[in-house]
């Protein structure tokens, strides 16, 4: 197990393709166990910024796994813990309304692709489709800026309506 030797000695080096390779071949359960182990890894180390987007990172990845072995329970909790590390990340670093809304569209659009992918091989997401109305339906209007609010209605619209579509 070379790759998870290297894991093991630089756990942000080159772990998504690893998983990603492993999952080619066909080994979901030793990707899940690489993940498990990159999780772990970098849980001990301090946080910052960065560290928190690479566990959310890893996080993510792991519940799609988790998804396809059926497991939908620890799948759930490993996007919910994702999404916490995301939001974290996001609070600690001075945004624009602009900066917040293309991450929530990068989100959606993500999450939109992998869950089409697991729930029906036969289903076609076109992803520069999809994030072109997400981008029409996040446009503030031109008389807006982040203190009228503008931004709070979208960020509730997406909290309070998870799977309606924004267009």
């Amino acid at each position: 197990m070379e790759q998870g030797e290297a894991i093991e000695q630089q756990p942000s080096l080159n772990w998504s393709e690893s998983v990603e390779d492993l999952v080619t071949a066909g080994d979901t359960d030793g990707a899940i166990s690489l993940l498990e182990t990159v999780v772990s890894k970098l849980e001990t180390l301090s946080r910052s910024e960065t560290l928190d987007l690479q566990l959310a990172s890893a996080f993510t990845e792991l519940s799609k796994l988790y998804s396809t072995k059926h497991f939908s329970l620890k799948s759930d909790e490993l996007l919910s813990r994702a999404s916490v590390l995301k939001q974290l990340a996001l609070q600690s670093r001075p945004s624009s309304a602009e900066d917040v809304t293309k991450h929530l569209i990068e989100d959606v659009v993500s999450n939109s692709k992998s869950n089409a992918a697991l729930s029906s091989s036969d289903s076609v997401i076109d992803g520069p489709c999809i994030k072109g109305h997400l981008e029409e339906s996040f446009r503030l209007p031109d008389d807006a800026s982040p203190c009228k609010g503008s931004s709070d209605d979208v960020v509730f619209a997406l909290i309070s309506y998870p799977g309606r579509r924004l267009v």
